[in-house]
């Protein structure tokens, strides 16, 4: 439940907006664009509050929770809806180029968490055939290619050694 002095500060910003731009600059040290008044622009404000959010990254989570809540407390609803537009974990690229590099990027993503969970799965199965490994061999599975790593797991049920599952040729 919010504070009473937390309500005050919201009810300040409330009624004097300016005191947002003042805080980013002076408290948080955050360079903001010149100004000479404080506009209810919706974009411009959303703008302002994201880079508060961003400000706050460095504060610990109460604090950051504290300033982020005062600073959206300044914001008009509009302002509000446009900031959640901006939220990189919904925004949707506008461009082609946009879209075509956050889907190499995921696609990239995927590939090294595939090629990282079978590793995983080796270095848990061969533990449990053959006992711990070293960090050599278990960093030697972790830079092994796709191939070498399928050639591994296919040699995990068939080699009466560690040295026989292990045995391929070095990545160049």
């Amino acid at each position: 439940m919010p504070s009473q002095r937390h309500e005050l500060l919201v009810e300040l910003f409330r009624h004097r907006p300016s005191l947002a731009a003042e805080l980013l600059c002076e408290a948080l040290h955050i360079r903001l664009p010149s100004y000479s008044q404080v506009h209810s622009d919706t974009l411009k404000s959303a703008q302002i509050a994201l880079t508060a959010r961003k400000g706050t990254e460095h504060l610990d989570p109460d604090r950051r929770q504290l300033y982020t809540d005062l600073v959206l407390s300044a914001l008009s609803e509009a302002a509000r809806q446009e900031l959640q537009k901006m939220d990189p974990a919904t925004y949707e690229y506008q461009s082609e180029f946009g879209r075509h590099c956050v889907a190499k990027g995921r696609a990239e993503g995927k590939a090294e968490g595939q090629i990282e969970g079978r590793c995983d799965v080796l270095i848990q199965l061969l533990t449990l055939r053959f006992g711990t490994l070293s960090t050599a061999q278990q960093a030697r599975i972790r830079q092994a290619s796709i191939a070498d790593l399928d050639a591994i797991g296919e040699r995990v049920l068939t080699a009466s050694t560690l040295k026989e599952v292990l045995q391929y040729k070095s990545p160049t």
